[in-house]
């Protein structure tokens, strides 16, 4: 299980959190975070997560595809076996 889902939101599009949908504020009640920084475009998503976070490891996802069941056990795996590159 994760340690932390984080939601990294560029603060010039969406600035706080009465301009999110409230489907996202319920998830903040089942533990994702929400964090609003300056919008760097497509790089949101991970800056922050990579910067923040240097030590842990960071997964970062789409929200509009439907991945694998088994997608983070197999990065995982993968991880394991070469723990110095980014798996994708």
């Amino acid at each position: 299980m994760p340690q932390k889902v984080i939601l990294w939101l560029g603060s010039e599009n969406i600035p706080d959190l009465e301009h999110i949908p409230l489907s996202l504020k319920k998830l903040m009640s089942r533990g994702l975070q929400i964090e609003f920084r300056s919008d760097i475009k497509p790089h949101t998503k991970y800056y922050y997560a990579i910067k923040d976070y240097q030590d842990s490891l960071v997964l970062t996802v789409d929200d509009d595809i439907i991945y694998p069941s088994d997608m983070i056990q197999n990065l995982i795996t993968f991880h394991k076996r070469y723990p110095v590159s980014i798996i994708c």
